[in-house]
């Protein structure tokens, strides 16, 4: 079997689900979206992972200077690796939120709260 790492950071589509599965994903996403911070962004994310046993490292990392509107120089990844073997596939969705303009974060539904609690449920 393939090493397979999830690096919670893209996006994957769940089709011919249950409603009842609909719903809960519908609950996760807001969730998700509705953490006014990053951090509570990770506190939930790391949560829907524990709720599910599957174990995560978290990677932090840092970058040169800060990108645009965002302040922040320091993230951390959270990754999932799955099965072993020679090959990786790797497969992401980020976490965190766009900041807007007045510096308040987005509610980052569709980008990518959707995307992070689907690729969660892949895993």
């Amino acid at each position: 079997m393939s090493r397979i790492p999830l690096i919670v950071s893209l996006a994957l589509l769940q089709t011919n689900a249950p409603a009842s599965d609909l719903i809960s994903l519908t609950d996760e996403v807001r969730t998700f979206a509705s953490a006014r911070t990053n951090e509570a962004r990770f506190d939930a994310l790391t949560a829907m992972l524990r709720a599910r046993n599957l174990a995560f490292a978290v990677e932090p990392f840092t970058i040169p200077k800060a990108v645009g509107t965002e302040p922040r120089t320091e993230g951390r990844n959270v990754v999932v690796t799955i099965g072993g073997g020679t090959e990786e596939v790797i497969v992401g969705a980020h976490y965190d939120a766009a900041r807007l303009p007045d510096g308040t974060l987005s509610q980052g539904a569709i980008d990518n709260a959707a995307s992070s609690v689907i690729l969660v449920r892949v895993a």
